[in-house]
């Protein structure tokens, strides 16, 4: 799936399928962008000169890759291949 979210979280369009619970929607994005915010310092402090433009996490069941924008997050959520 592919979202676009704001930078505080809130999501701005989804191919991902509606559900009934909107508000777990909500709380998922603001928990991205907390972390893409942590993640973003922790480069900054690292190295005062660069900045987090791109985040990919992979879990046992997915692949989250987050570009970063100014104002938004794009968000494409797959199934990785089995090794």
């Amino acid at each position: 799936s592919v979202t676009v979210l704001t930078k505080d979280g809130r999501v701005i369009r989804t191919t991902a399928e509606q559900k009934e619970d909107s508000d777990a929607e909500g709380i998922q994005g603001r928990l991205l962008s907390k972390l893409i915010r942590d993640a973003a310092e922790i480069a900054e402090q690292l190295d005062s000169q660069d900045e987090l433009s791109f985040l990919r996490i992979r879990t046992v069941k997915r692949e989250l890759m987050v570009a970063l924008d100014h104002d938004y997050l794009l968000v494409v959520v797959q199934t990785p291949q089995k090794d």
